[in-house]
């Protein structure tokens, strides 16, 4: 006998499809079908993970469309790394001016990726992405550098940290923000070669015209 109904709901599920993430991030699968980023900033909204403001910490982010989007790939080893941004017009406060230093414009203040927390940072080699908040209004074409910086991982479970390894940059793959109908914009950014980076050495920066 077979009943009309089961012990489950019936679940509705984007299908499986096969990717080529050689040299790209996983998320390289939204770029490809980019209503799936309208789709999951309904999903996160009706969960209440977007919020506004949405401090660092608290398990809530701001409208994805107030992210710049960095993919990159590298060796990261048993180092961290995070990205930040200068904006336009995001300016330095007059007693910061002297302890900070600028390669693309001194006055200029860098947002970091990580907000501050070591939780956010990247941790694993290949190809991945980050997400940079920005002020409501900013656009892709504000960001006036990137930088790449390396840290010192966390250890486990109270364990003495290991001196980090140098990290290899490889690829830049884009830079990119979200328009009104949450769809991916042009990348302002291309960059390949191979740049090592080290915690507690200089950020590797580059300008963006």
């Amino acid at each position: 006998m077979v009943s009309e109904s089961g012990p489950t709901r019936v679940r509705y599920a984007p299908a499986p499809a096969r990717f080529d993430l050689r040299d790209e991030s996983r998320e390289a699968v939204m770029d490809a079908n980019p209503w799936t980023y309208a789709v999951a900033s309904l999903e996160m909204r009706r969960e209440g993970k977007i919020a506004d403001p949405a401090p660092a910490g608290h398990n809530t982010i701001p409208d994805p469309r107030q992210f710049v989007y960095v993919e990159a790939c590298g060796e990261v080893g048993n180092a961290a790394l995070a990205f930040a941004i200068q904006i336009s017009g995001v300016r330095l406060q007059p007693d910061r001016v002297r302890s900070v230093s600028l390669q693309a414009d001194r006055n200029l203040e860098w947002i970091p990726s990580d907000r501050g927390m070591r939780q956010y940072r990247i941790v694993r080699d290949g190809c991945f992405r980050a997400a940079i908040p920005v002020a409501a209004g900013t656009r892709a074409h504000d960001v006036r550098a990137l930088r790449v910086q390396v840290f010192e991982r966390p250890a486990a479970d109270g364990a003495a940290p290991a001196p980090p390894g140098p990290v290899r940059l490889t690829r830049i793959n884009k830079v990119f923000m979200l328009d009104e109908q949450f769809v991916p914009g042009p990348s302002i950014l291309k960059w390949e070669g191979s740049e090592t980076i080290r915690a507690n050495g200089s950020p590797f920066e580059v300008p963006i015209p």
